[in-house]
């Protein structure tokens, strides 16, 4: 079964490669400096984890990514929500050019998200978005 740790290392590669991002991170961090903006924040969801077949085990997981961009206050509000936005493509670009994330995952499910808004980073209200990406793996 893709090992938890797996999954969030093969995530971190894939956010590794988007240009866009300056920091990557595999938990939440206490404090996040401005020069680190725009970053992701890589979160474990939620699993589901059933037989699905003779000897073969699907488990579905959800993983937040939540990608901040600037702090709430900082420039206007436009400005913002478009720096956002060609960081959610970029992500988004990165995520379905490998399905598998390098073989790690069966495939990548599904991608959600509530749209553009605020999201808390240690404590800091910013601009940004928050994905579920839900992967699937089999053993």
């Amino acid at each position: 079964m893709g090992v938890v740790s797996n999954v969030v290392g093969a995530l971190e590669n894939t956010l590794l490669g988007v240009t866009q991002l300056k920091r990557v991170y595999r938990q939440a961090p206490a404090s996040v400096q401005t020069a680190d903006l725009p970053c992701a924040v890589i979160l474990q969801g939620a699993a589901r984890v059933r037989q699905h077949a003779a000897g073969l085990i699907r488990q579905e997981r959800t993983f937040v990514i939540v990608l901040a961009v600037q702090p709430i206050g900082q420039e206007r509000w436009l400005a913002r929500t478009d720096a956002a936005i060609a960081v959610y493509e970029a992500v988004i670009q990165a995520l379905l050019a490998d399905l598998t994330l390098g073989g790690v995952v069966d495939h990548i499910a599904e991608i959600t998200d509530d749209g553009i808004g605020t999201v808390e980073i240690a404590g800091v209200q910013h601009v940004g978005y928050e994905l579920r990406v839900t992967v699937v793996t089999k053993d």
